[in-house]
């Protein structure tokens, strides 16, 4: 189980004026997705990025990475038209891998381990 203690959120911008409500709302959302975790997160690092400058068109990328204990990291990535929808993107994202992360270990729990199950059937 997770502690009460949060992991450490970076947050960083290339190219993009990172406001005081989409830090807050990022930062709220991020820890609410990862409170549910049952693995340990290390760190968290949010990059935000306009891959076009000041062109416009679809351009704004968010990538999320999780750096996890006893596992490998997670890293997602989603590009929308705007800093907010890319993020929205990429936690809908995350948020799915990390479902599937506790399914997959809510499974390997439950079946029997393979010596096990030899040593009752020899037994």
């Amino acid at each position: 189980m997770m502690s009460d203690r949060q992991p450490p959120i970076r947050i960083d911008t290339r190219g993009l004026k990172l406001t005081a409500g989409l830090r807050a709302t990022a930062t709220r959302r991020l820890t609410r997705a990862l409170a549910a975790l049952e693995v340990g997160v290390m760190r968290a690092r949010l990059v935000l990025s306009d891959d076009n400058g000041p062109k416009g068109g679809r351009a704004c990328r968010c990538a999320l990475t999780l750096t996890l204990s006893k596992r490998q990291p997670i890293h997602v990535e989603h590009t929308a038209p705007s800093s907010t929808l890319a993020f929205d993107g990429a936690l809908a994202r995350l948020e799915h891998r990390l479902a599937r992360l506790r399914g997959i270990t809510r499974d390997s729990k439950r079946r029997p381990k393979k010596y096990y199950v030899a040593r009752r059937a020899y037994a």
